[in-house]
């Protein structure tokens, strides 16, 4: 009896202390590796916070996939699994389409049209967001997306057959109309994907290309700024009600600075990416005019067929931004 009364006692002592340090400490998984560029980023955002609350609110980054999926990450905060995560919205436009329209296929191809899509988007992503409990706090964007290939590309017809590794409902449906097989592959993986012939080809930017050495594998980068990805930084919202408010407001001060810094980087680490890649003995080659003006026409016919089905929220944006 003795014993019994002193475990209870002994977990009525233990349990606060444990929740109040789960109080304290956010987990952010991301799926991408922790050498690359938008991943410093987290990194930095995570130790600042900590430092700037004096460890009144501690962040542990989880890189690499190493905690979760990249498609399993946005369910995982939503349900409070962890508080906070680097989320590819984009795997889930088949849900919420606003999600894809970062991957809508050449609908930006400069860095001012990225930066104008971001702006144009946050505040209908605070809606789709807040219904899902969660709460968007950056953003940081990759280098465009050119075309990783194990063989030469000069024409339509090269890309018949061709499996290209897909991630989300866009880049699967840009494969159909190409005639490509569509092959689902994480991030983490491409490169293990290229090297056993699981994929031909892979949408990605050349920090992937850096991050995982694709040169070891493959031959060909094409530089054709197809998109410009973004991961979206997420909070759940029981999470973010659970801290002060004079904590919220370090965290928003430092998230908006981390957006601004990642995004203004990225044009450095763009041309950084390639030469690394050309010293490789890895080619860049643009793609032919002709491939050009085949990917413009497919990503139009996409542009459409999200523009239809995405409602009217998603039409706005998209007839703004042009």
């Amino acid at each position: 009896m003795r014993g019994a009364l002193l475990g209870m006692l002994t977990c009525a002592i233990v349990m606060p202390t444990l929740e109040a340090e789960a109080d304290s400490v956010w987990h952010f998984p991301t799926a991408v590796s922790a050498n690359a560029f938008v991943t410093r980023w987290h990194q930095n955002f995570a130790t600042r916070i900590s430092q700037e609350t004096g460890g009144k609110l501690r962040i542990v980054l989880h890189p690499g996939g190493s905690l979760f999926k990249g498609s399993d990450i946005l369910r995982t905060v939503r349900t409070g699994q962890v508080a906070i995560g680097a989320a590819p919205l984009g795997m889930h436009s088949a849900e919420e389409p606003l999600f894809g329209l970062t991957h809508i296929p050449f609908l930006v191809t400069t860095h001012e049209q990225a930066a104008l899509l971001n702006d144009l988007m946050k505040p209908y992503l605070d809606v789709a967001l807040a219904k899902r409990n969660l709460k968007l706090l950056y953003t940081a964007v990759w280098t465009p997306q050119g075309l990783f290939s194990a063989k030469s590309l000069q024409k339509p017809e090269d890309l018949l057959g061709m499996r290209i590794r897909t991630y989300d409902a866009m880049t699967s449906r840009f494969a159909q109309l190409v005639g490509a097989i569509p092959t689902k592959t994480e991030f983490s993986e491409v490169s293990l994907a290229f090297s056993t012939g699981v994929v031909e080809g892979s949408f990605a930017s050349g920090a992937t290309g850096v991050s995982q050495k694709l040169w070891d594998y493959i031959d060909y980068y094409y530089r054709a700024n197809v998109t410009y990805p973004v991961t979206y930084v997420v909070v759940n919202l029981n999470a973010w009600n659970n801290v002060d408010t004079t904590t919220q407001s370090t965290v928003l001060r430092i998230a908006s600075n981390t957006e601004r810094s990642a995004w203004a980087e990225m044009a450095s680490i763009e041309n950084s990416d390639y030469s690394t890649m050309q010293a490789q003995a890895m080619e860049l080659p643009t793609i032919t005019p002709e491939l050009a003006s085949y990917f413009n026409e497919i990503g139009e016919q996409i542009a459409l067929e999200w523009q239809q089905a995405g409602g009217e929220g998603v039409g706005r944006i998209i007839e703004q931004l042009r």
